[in-house]
């Protein structure tokens, strides 16, 4: 175990380093992890993601100017984080890699710095990833000792490609248009787990669709009991746990 989480919930703990979802069903997950901290009067730091669904829908009928609504999003992002705080009674602090927000590296560094949670909200996957580049998100995360937990969108982009976003075609590839989403490189994603995350799986609706484009890609769906595949299938009751 790392050290700084062997500080936090003590070196015999057996913490997990992942948890993806595709609800909120993961705040009971996170909920159990103050039972285990070493500490029962220390707060855990929790850094919350929002950029997700920050960026301002291309077909808004709003009269606002852009910079009163992006105002407004970050404000509701930022009551977003307060909420999950209290649930959770956790320390949280909302951190926003927004393009237009331009954090530094430094900055950024410091605000994940400590922290023993960071929770990756939903929300558009090619807006989210764009900007975990551009803000130098995907270098810190990998050099974090903490737990990484994220939600639809923020559990996609966990994984080794964000692919599976286009399979449903939910997501607006145009919100982020920074990046050629062409090239097979693009679609890398953070690499903190080797598969593969398709959220809100419904059986009924996308069995057929994940079987044929799993088998179009040369992967293979992921068996909870052996540990074999590559494509987790989350149902919003769902979650993927990983040590």
């Amino acid at each position: 175990m790392c050290q700084g989480l062997a500080r936090s919930f003590g070196s015999a703990t057996r913490i997990p380093r992942l948890i993806l979802a595709g609800s909120n069903q993961c705040i009971r997950h996170i909920q159990l992890l103050k039972s285990l901290s070493s500490s029962p009067l220390k707060r855990l730091r929790v850094a919350y993601i929002p950029t997700a669904y920050t960026f301002l829908e291309k077909d808004s009928k709003s009269t606002r100017s852009i910079g009163d609504r992006r105002r407004r999003r970050m404000a509701e992002a930022r009551k977003k984080g307060r909420i999950l705080g209290e649930v959770l009674d956790m320390e949280v602090e909302t951190v926003e890699l927004s393009k237009h927000i331009s954090v530094s590296r430094q900055r950024l560094s410091r605000l994940l710095g400590g922290v023993d949670i960071v929770y990756v909200d939903g929300g558009n996957t090619y807006y989210l990833l764009e900007c975990m580049r551009l803000s130098g998100f995907c270098e810190e995360i990998r050099e974090r000792d903490c737990i990484y937990v994220g939600v639809s969108a923020g559990a996609i982009s966990a994984g080794r490609s964000i692919e599976t976003v286009s399979w449903k075609g939910w997501d607006d590839i145009t919100i982020a248009p920074d990046t050629d989403w062409s090239l097979k490189t693009a679609l890398e994603g953070l690499r903190l787990t080797e598969k593969v995350i398709f959220p809100h799986f419904d059986p009924e609706l996308h069995s057929e669709l994940v079987e044929r484009k799993t088998r179009e890609n040369g992967w293979s769906i992921y068996d909870s009991d052996s540990g074999d595949g590559d494509v987790v299938l989350l149902g919003d009751q769902d979650v993927h746990v990983e040590w």
